[in-house]
């Protein structure tokens, strides 16, 4: 029992001085491989390990164990004698090397950079944008403005007394042109009378059924007057039509003779502007 204890113990020993040897084994590897150039890096030998010389004595063969090998110290990199006149300060990279200061900038971190001052070009270049795109549209309006289909003119007026009405009648001849290259369709008629004393009067054309009735009541309505113009008239572009409107003002006849102005307004279908004739 006590040599099967005794011969625990010295396996135990010796697997214990086997992992301690190979502990320090590893150790003085990674430190010898820590090197790096331009480096002096000191390396103790291991306790116990061989001297790295092939004129160390072997080990001895007895066995009993050999004395412990003192630590020596190795070098990995010998240092040379620097040579006269020579820099041996490290190069400066470009990296470290001082560069220009930048410029200072005045700066205020109160200011506001979501202003029109901020964002917006100059005001002289604002507003001669402004006047250059205003000539443009201003331009483009003239040229693009709507201008009346057709032209014509007031051949002959003559008028009629209604008595005890202080009313006129007033059949108007006038003759219409179709100035453009597409059809006119008449859509309204209406005159227009100003007096001497700055009023206005205003109505439309009588329908054409009436106009019968107006001429025998009236016959001084009838002289010179020719077939009547009615609204949905067709005019072929470039063609003229010639008719008899009869129209009614409250003014009395004298007021009617001394008017400033008569004038009859024909609106075509699909047209801004209508055909004024005088």
């Amino acid at each position: 029992m006590l040599k099967t204890s005794s011969a625990q113990a010295n396996a135990v020993k010796r697997f214990l001085r086997f992992t301690a040897k190979y502990l320090q084994k590893e150790i003085f590897r990674i430190v010898a491989a820590s090197v790096t150039s331009g480096k002096v890096t000191k390396v103790t030998t291991p306790y116990g390990r061989q001297p790295r010389s092939h004129r160390a004595s072997a080990r001895p063969q007895t066995g009993h164990r050999a004395p412990p090998v003192p630590a020596q110290n190795v070098y990995n990199q010998l240092m040379l004698d620097p040579v006269p006149g020579q820099n041996t300060d490290p190069p400066t990279s470009p990296q470290t090397a001082q560069l220009p200061s930048a410029p200072v900038t005045d700066f205020h971190i109160g200011d506001e950079f979501g202003t029109a001052r901020r964002n917006l070009p100059p005001a002289g270049i604002v507003a001669i944008c402004i006047a250059a795109v205003a000539i443009i549209l201003g331009i483009f309006a003239f040229t693009e403005r709507p201008k009346p289909q057709g032209t014509g003119a007031i051949d002959f007026v003559t008028a009629a007394e209604v008595s005890g009405q202080d009313m006129i009648l007033a059949a108007i001849t006038i003759t219409l042109r179709n100035t453009t290259d597409k059809p006119l369709w008449i859509h309204t008629l209406k005159a227009e009378l100003k007096t001497a004393d700055g009023q206005t009067f205003e109505d439309k054309a009588a329908s054409v059924v009436d106009l019968d009735r107006y001429f025998q009541a009236f016959p001084a309505l009838k002289e010179s007057a020719e077939p009547p113009l009615a609204p949905e008239t067709k005019l072929l572009a470039g063609t003229a039509k010639k008719g008899t409107i009869i129209v009614g003002f409250k003014v009395t006849k004298e007021a009617f003779d001394h008017r400033t102005s008569l004038t009859v307004a024909v609106q075509p279908y699909d047209q801004v502007l209508p055909v004024i004739l005088k």
